[in-house]
């Protein structure tokens, strides 16, 4: 396992640290699992953010509209969506 060492303004601190202990609680270990969290999350968003971009600049991105509907992948016809025969039945 890895040590960081950051430096972040005094609100920062207050804030993240009343955050983490109301999530994982006064033991051991919180701030740890606490910013593991967000070191996670804020590189998913930039590598997803960057990922976009890149995507947009090869001019591949193919945006769907979230409330357009889906097809049901059973009334989908091609080969992907074939089921494999079953041994001994039908």
């Amino acid at each position: 396992m890895a040590e960081l060492k950051i430096f972040i303004p005094d609100s920062l601190n207050i804030r993240f640290r009343r955050a983490a202990m109301n999530a994982y609680g006064y033991g051991r270990g919180s701030l740890s699992k606490a910013a593991a969290e967000a070191l996670a999350e804020w590189c998913k968003e930039k590598e997803s953010k960057q990922t976009l971009e890149t995507n947009k600049a090869e001019g591949t991105v193919h945006m769907e509209s979230p409330s357009a509907p889906k097809p049901h992948p059973e009334i989908l016809t091609g080969p992907e969506n074939e089921r494999a025969p079953v041994a001994g039945g039908t």
